[in-house]
């Protein structure tokens, strides 16, 4: 049943070790003068501690309670929308809730209680919210809920708004009553009932220009900010001499100068390490997990790693790492894919215990007993994602033959191969303890062995898709270049760009057919790095590819989603960053819900330096940089 309730005005405001990259949240924020806020809290990403309710009903009746944020939104999410709602509807009306009172917590109206109770930001009836924690008591479901979206806020036009809700009229079908500003209860329901995620729904109701936020992803440490893992080799020196540096990027750059904390001439300075005999061995981090953690003070942006807490992998039988919510702890854990032996595959989980730390590895998933049968000289690869959108991501092995490239005769015609190499998608559901046994999501064709994959919604539905970056070859275009194709020496013929396809993912749990959505015909795989991110905050994933330019320049690309296609848009360029000595990632480095990158750049001998590249939504902004001289750049695998 719908609970009767008044309106909401909702108007829009003006053996591998880990590193980890963490950032640092920042201090909380100072209080505004009383006559302009009540709570005294700023922050539109970080949800205030509590709030300031003022009685009208129960024992407190007549008095400002301050109360628990989140155990506010839980009880007001018991009192508007019950415990009865589908899954989707209590989240979107979790959201709703919450982003009402939050609006209200920073935007003071000037109320204050008689008899010198003092000021508060919402009242407890409908006049607000309904919060009346003495008769109404959230149920698991409402609890979860809230926790599930707890960091998600939502702008309309580019503004934090209150977000308004009514309760509708029953048999109202999803959307019909949608006006741009509120949630109808009764028709969201039907809307999820219809299958609808809560992004669906959210979007549905409020309309255009409507963006929802999700910062700081990846985040295992639960602050609010992305992290992003850098996988190094065990314990031991490395062998070898240290490779020379790269001519570091020209001024024209204009990359802010290395942090304070590594001056010219300290032990940990560019300078001193290059002055270290070129044969001498360079030593590796001790295989574990480490803490590289980003300041949000341009004094200290970075601070090398802490002391290892996790356990040994080996590199030999590593064959990916992600980062994945696979319980409902909001943290992000570290999933690895491994190969045992001739036997099998397994995943491990490494759970996030929050500020970087995190448990030892167990054993989620063995094929041994279970399947399916790999073959162990299979090409694979390990995606992890919600593609079911229920609030915990799967496990993806994306597995396939090895490929062969069409060969080219020596009288210059191409030979396609014979038989198209067939790939399959298996998806592992996790339970919070474990993953259940693969199940086939998808198959088609593609040479994996020559094809990146990712997990990551790219059409908005709150869905992961399956994104692939594969090698394109001139017979797949709709007008080949004219001439001879280039080959290598083995007379296999060489790729000419880059297609992305995407394989999106449907209500029955499972994914549809690989559709081209873009192709790059100006790099290669072997000439760029190529990440999966939400650069511009409008729900929908998009590729970064960062493509080398002229003999020493590079171009940060962007393939910007519209839900069923990508638009290249050019980011950054640089005449003189080297995408060959480069490495990307993508997080969310300062928690504005956009997509940011880290490069890892070969410094040679003085270890590798880490830029920032900040979204501004529409190009990637230059950040920090610094040296960290124990990450030797050739053994560094960061995602």
């Amino acid at each position: 049943m719908v609970p009767a309730m008044l309106s909401r005005v909702a108007a829009g405001s003006g053996a591998l070790a880990l590193v980890l990259l963490l950032v640092v949240p920042p201090a909380p924020p100072v209080a505004l003068a009383a006559t302009r806020t009540c709570t005294g809290w700023t922050s539109e990403y970080a949800a205030p501690p509590t709030i300031r309710v003022y009685r009208t009903v129960g024992p407190a009746r007549g008095t400002v309670q301050v109360v628990p944020f989140q155990r506010y939104v839980s009880d007001v999410l018991a009192a508007e929308f019950g415990s009865a709602a589908p899954n989707a509807a209590l989240q979107a009306g979790a959201i709703a809730v919450k982003e009402y009172g939050w609006y209200y917590a920073i935007v003071w109206r000037g109320h204050r209680a008689p008899k010198g109770a003092g000021c508060y930001d919402v009242t407890d009836d409908s006049w607000d919210q309904v919060y009346w924690p003495e008769r109404e008591h959230p149920s698991s479901r409402d609890l979860q809920a809230v926790r599930d979206t707890w960091t998600i806020t939502v702008r309309k036009d580019g503004n934090f708004l209150p977000t308004g809700y009514r309760p509708g009229r029953p048999g109202t079908a999803c959307g019909a009553d949608a006006d741009g500003w509120r949630l109808y209860q009764a028709s969201t329901y039907r809307c999820a009932q219809d299958g609808m995620l809560y992004e669906q729904i959210l979007r549905t109701y409020y309309g255009p220009q409507f963006e929802i936020v999700v910062p700081g992803i990846p985040n295992p440490g639960e602050d609010g900010k992305g992290e992003i893992g850098v996988a190094v080799p065990g314990a031991g020196l490395a062998s070898g001499a240290p490779t020379p540096a790269p001519a570091p990027p020209s001024p024209a750059v204009a990359l802010p100068s290395p942090s304070p904390t590594l001056p010219t001439g300290s032990s940990a300075s560019p300078a001193s390490a290059a002055a270290s005999p070129a044969s001498a061995a360079v030593p590796s981090p001790v295989a574990g997990f480490y803490d590289l953690v980003r300041d949000q003070s341009s004094e200290a942006p970075w601070q090398p790693p802490a002391v290892p807490a996790g356990t040994s992998l080996d590199p030999a039988t590593s064959l990916g790492l992600a980062f994945a919510k696979v319980n409902h702890d909001g943290r992000a854990d570290v999933l690895r894919l491994e190969r045992l032996g001739t036997g099998g595959y397994r995943i491990t989980v490494a759970p996030s215990e929050g500020g970087g730390s995190f448990a030892p590895a167990q054993t989620w998933w063995s094929s041994i007993g279970t399947g399916p049968d790999i073959d162990p000289g299979a090409a694979v690869r390990l995606v992890a994602g919600d593609f079911q959108g229920d609030g915990l991501d799967e496990a993806g092995i994306l597995e396939g033959a090895p490929g062969t490239p069409p060969v080219v005769t020596p009288d210059g015609t191409t030979v396609t191969p014979a038989v198209v190499p067939e790939a399959r998608l298996y998806l592992l559901d996790s339970t919070g303890s474990a993953f259940s046994a693969p199940r086939l999501a998808w198959s088609g064709s593609l040479d994996v062995s020559r094809a990146q994959a990712f997990a990551a919604d790219v059409t908005g539905d709150g869905r992961a898709d399956l994104v692939i970056a594969s090698d394109l070859f001139p017979v797949e275009l709709p007008n080949p270049p004219a001439g001879p194709p280039a080959v290598a020496p083995d007379g296999a013929e060489l790729p000419v760009g880059i297609r992305v396809l995407v394989a999106p993912a449907l209500q029955t749990g499972t994914l549809g057919p690989l559709q081209g959505w873009a192709d790059v015909t100006d790099t290669t795989q072997a000439q760029s790095q190529v990440a999966v991110e939400d650069v511009n905050r409008d729900g929908m994933s998009d590729v970064v590819i960062l493509r080398a330019t002229g003999a020493s320049g590079s171009e940060l690309v962007g393939l910007i989603s519209s839900g069923t296609r990508f638009s290249r848009v050019s980011m950054w360029t640089s005449a003189s960053f080297q995408e060959s000595a480069s490495k990307i990632a993508a997080a969310d480095l300062n928690g504005d819900g956009r997509g940011d990158l880290v490069v890892l750049y070969d410094a040679g001998s003085a270890g590798t330096r880490l830029y920032e590249f900040i979204s501004t939504g529409s190009s990637f902004r230059p950040g920090v940089r610094v040296l960290d001289p124990s990450l030797v750049w050739s053994d560094v695998q960061p995602f």
